[in-house]
């Protein structure tokens, strides 16, 4: 996917801190947003969580239902055997 707008770039830039945190987790067993977020607040790191959770409900979407014209211009014909 493409980021084709703004919001495609800030649910891809979600989808990448997400993606490495719970690697992180993975490999260390040390919750990384919340060890980043916790001198800050428990609000936040919650408001975290649940930006990345819409912006992999938003990549799915785009990857499967939604579909975007094309931006070339040209109008797209069938072509006949």
């Amino acid at each position: 996917m493409r980021p084709q707008d703004p919001l495609d770039s800030v649910a891809f830039l979600f989808l990448v801190v997400g993606a490495f945190a719970w690697g992180y987790y993975f490999l260390t067993g040390i919750n990384l947003i919340d060890t980043v977020m916790l001198p800050i607040s428990d609000v936040l790191a919650a408001i975290v969580y649940i930006l990345i959770l819409l912006s992999g409900v938003y990549a799915l979407l785009r990857a499967t239902v939604v579909r975007t014209p094309p931006t070339s211009g040209r109008r797209w014909r069938r072509r006949r055997r």
